[in-house]
């Protein structure tokens, strides 16, 4: 997804690297130009993780989001949030 200019994602699925669903986007961070840097998703399991937006790709036609991450380390980018906060 990154450099796309994508908008209207909120609500989205997400799953990880093996397809087992991990959360729903909240929102998309853009650049200055609009171009897709961040995605951020509010896990199932609490919490909210800020990924690159590199680490995925966009299925449209099923309205999801796949990571191409496990979800471990998906929930460690929240919990490493979480303790910055």
């Amino acid at each position: 997804m990154s450099g796309l200019k994508v908008s209207g994602l909120s609500g989205y699925e997400v799953v990880d690297s093996v397809g087992a669903r991990v959360g729903e986007v909240i929102r998309v961070d853009a650049d200055y130009r609009g171009r897709t840097r961040y995605v951020r998703i509010a896990l199932d399991q609490g919490g909210e993780a800020r990924m690159a937006a590199f680490r995925a790709y966009l299925d449209r036609a099923d309205r999801q989001v796949e990571m191409i991450l496990p979800s471990d380390l998906i929930i460690a980018e929240a919990e490493t949030e979480m303790a910055a906060n």
